[in-house]
């Protein structure tokens, strides 16, 4: 028996029949239907509850259940308001091994071989050096026409001293010189990280989002049970640093939609 505009009070019935062989009646498996047009944002308060906003915007404390709805955001409905001991948690690194072992190449590697600089992002302001990524980098090299100069530049990105994989290159001439595009990534960076991913599921975290292009973690841990220091150790064991720009995603302050009122 459900009570009158419960949501689940118009779902089709169906009986199942469980392990032991028994046929049970229950209600199917209600989807959750998109928001409706014309919602709001509500800003999320200390001591916000899903029962007292339903009541402030529909008058009635028992259809909170649509304002959950729409915002499928979070796997239980409470944390849109309050994640306790939860935290969510962007955190933005970067590895000083990669770009330690890249001036390398540059600078000591290619002296007296290339002219070495840094590939260019344009845009309608202007042109500023393209930030290297162990994902997949790119460095412009200038030399003296000469067969046997590609295949040196190519040993020297994967000598053991800088370690790199070369990926490709890209050449065309400027008079009297040859300009070629080398593009190369890091195995090591790139195999610390996957370790790094695979031991913060082991300490606990929850929800883990793992963009490498960007170098950055979506986190989402119980700070009871998994402290912040120690995510931050594997981190720091895997060769990585956190960058100033990692921040938090706190419930208050947050902005979760209300939908129209619903009379089912």
């Amino acid at each position: 028996m459900f009570i009158k505009g419960s949501r689940y009070r118009n779902l089709p019935e169906s009986s199942p029949v469980d392990a032991s062989g028994e046929r049970l009646q229950g209600k199917d498996v209600r989807e959750i239907p998109p928001p409706l047009a014309g919602t709001f944002q509500h800003t999320v308060h200390q001591g916000d509850r899903l029962d007292l906003l339903s009541f402030k915007y529909y008058t009635d404390p028992t259809k909170w259940w649509q304002i959950a709805d729409a915002n499928p955001q979070e796997q239980f409905p409470p944390d849109l308001l309050d994640r306790g001991p939860l935290t969510k948690e962007r955190f933005v690194l970067s590895s000083p091994g990669f770009g330690t072992r890249l001036r390398q190449l540059e600078e000591v590697e290619l002296s007296g071989i290339a002219q070495v600089t840094r590939l260019e992002a344009t845009s309608f302001d202007d042109e500023k050096p393209v930030e290297p990524s162990f994902v997949e980098t790119t460095l412009i090299m200038k030399y003296a026409p000469a067969t046997a100069t590609h295949q040196t530049i190519v040993n020297k990105i994967e000598s053991v001293n800088v370690g790199f994989h070369f990926l490709r290159a890209f050449t065309y001439q400027e008079t009297p010189d040859t300009v070629e595009a080398f593009t190369f990534d890091d195995p090591a960076t790139r195999n610390a990280w996957r370790n790094m991913v695979a031991k913060l599921v082991e300490i606990g975290v929850l929800d883990l989002t793992s963009i490498v292009v960007e170098g950055t973690l979506d986190l989402t841990y119980n700070n009871a049970i998994t402290p912040r220091e120690s995510i931050r150790t594997v981190i720091e064991s895997n060769g990585f640093t956190v960058e100033p720009a990692t921040t938090t995603f706190p419930a208050v302050g947050s902005k979760i939609l209300i939908p129209p009122y619903q009379t089912i």
